[in-house]
């Protein structure tokens, strides 16, 4: 099998996949969309994006703790209650 045809390939279907808004792969393009999620992006609170910051940290130990066999208890209870509170925003 020829690797630099199976590069090319992988190169054109990912390109195809892009303009589709339905493929994990997209990306959007447009200026408009893209501005359209930064004026959202804007708008969130402080306080919101720190609760949003915080739980997407406490994920990525969680998945760590997971990997190493730890007991994952105590973080799923500190994650929970940031949901909560995300939640109640």
């Amino acid at each position: 099998m020829n690797n630099s045809k199976d590069e090319k390939n992988l190169r054109e279907f990912i390109k195809k996949e892009n303009k589709n808004p339905n493929s994990p792969f997209y990306t959007p393009t447009d200026p408009i969309a893209l501005k359209n999620i930064e004026d959202a992006q804007a708008k969130i609170p402080g306080e919101l994006k720190g609760l949003i910051e915080k739980r997407g940290d406490l994920q990525s130990s969680i998945n760590d703790a997971r990997q190493w066999g730890d007991d994952t208890t105590a973080l799923q209870l500190e994650m929970r209650k940031i949901n909560f509170k995300i939640d109640n925003f």
